[in-house]
């Protein structure tokens, strides 16, 4: 797989990171050019250590996975589990793949969809033979070879997510609210996989959204009236637990009605991801682009106070401006 990683992957990256598409639409490219290239190996054979941590790890004193060079941003401005859970967790239209889960996911296929497999009976017996052959012998060549072969790796895909989601057919039961017949589910093969990866994606949705939020919402320091002016709500209203999950609700919210790119650009607002000369240290250039005054800053914090945008939720939106803390949460 390190050659697929090194030629494929890479140079696909660099085609499409320079490119003006926005978090929503490299999602879109990293899912169907970037992971592809990988995929058709890990439907057999498990990534390595070495190649998930290259295409998708998130080490801040090495160079960034293939990842975060193409959803490139300051220094850790988002976790991978945040572009894992961009969709189900945050509201986005599309979620960065993760290759692990779509390895595992596409090994469950050919175990059961494949036309090479005679069934899992016949399946289950071979790999069972297999084992016992070497467990018999004293002293045989190659064990390790034979141990990580595709028929055995396939075998322990499926024991480790029947144990991880149960059988194959309560997953499929529980993919939809009604309880079809296998012969009546017409839909099942098509959606087989990625009902399986998004057994994945539920298995990850146990963490707290809106603690992801809280810590992002300290650089705007929400809490401090000297900074915005007025804060507005009640004093429960203003605790920073209770503004992060009104700020995830109201993302959720507003989710159905924005278009993704848009979306995803708020996101970026919160996630402090926007390229403003304050968060990449040039402190030379940090003056306001919107009202250019002198001593302003071009900064996140400079951003939710700017004159210019102040003046712009009083006149086109009718708009408290001195409670413009209380419209991001």
């Amino acid at each position: 797989m390190g050659m697929f990683l090194h030629i494929d992957v890479f140079t696909y990256v660099c085609l499409w990171r320079d490119a003006p598409l926005g978090l929503h639409w490299q999602a879109r490219v990293y899912n169907a050019f970037i992971l592809p290239t990988l995929l058709y190996v890990a439907q057999l054979e498990w990534p390595d250590a070495y190649v998930q941590e290259e295409v998708q790890g998130c080490t801040v004193t090495a160079a960034p996975s293939a990842l975060f060079r193409l959803a490139s941003g300051p220094t850790a401005w988002a976790s991978p589990m945040d572009l894992w859970l961009l969709r189900d967790a945050y509201g986005g239209a599309a979620s960065f793949h993760n290759l692990a889960w779509m390895a595992a996911a596409s090994q469950m296929r050919v175990l059961l969809c494949d036309r090479g497999i005679d069934g899992q009976r016949q399946f289950k017996e071979d790999c069972a033979q297999l084992r016992q052959a070497w467990a018999n012998a004293d002293a045989l060549v190659w064990i390790d070879w034979y141990s990580r072969s595709f028929w055995l790796r396939l075998q322990d895909t499926d024991d480790d997510l029947q144990t991880r989601f149960g059988t194959v057919n309560d997953v499929r039961i529980a993919r939809c609210a009604s309880s079809v017949p296998l012969a009546e589910d017409a839909l099942w093969r098509k959606q087989f996989q990625a009902t399986f990866y998004h057994c994945h994606v539920a298995d990850n949705l146990g963490g707290d959204p809106a603690g992801r939020y809280r810590n992002k919402f300290e650089v705007w320091n929400l809490g401090d009236a000297s900074i915005h002016g007025r804060i507005a709500g009640t004093v429960r209203q203003q605790t920073p637990r209770h503004q992060a999950s009104r700020g995830h609700s109201n993302l959720l919210a507003l989710c159905p009605l924005d278009p993704p790119r848009v979306h995803c650009a708020k996101l970026g607002c919160i996630w402090d991801r926007w390229t403003t000369a304050v968060r990449y240290q040039r402190l030379h250039l940090s003056r306001c682009l919107l009202c250019a005054v002198e001593g302003s800053e071009d900064s996140i914090k400079h951003h939710c106070r700017c004159r210019v945008v102040r003046r712009l939720f009083g006149t086109r939106r009718r708009l408290d401006a001195n409670a413009f803390a209380g419209l991001l949460a």
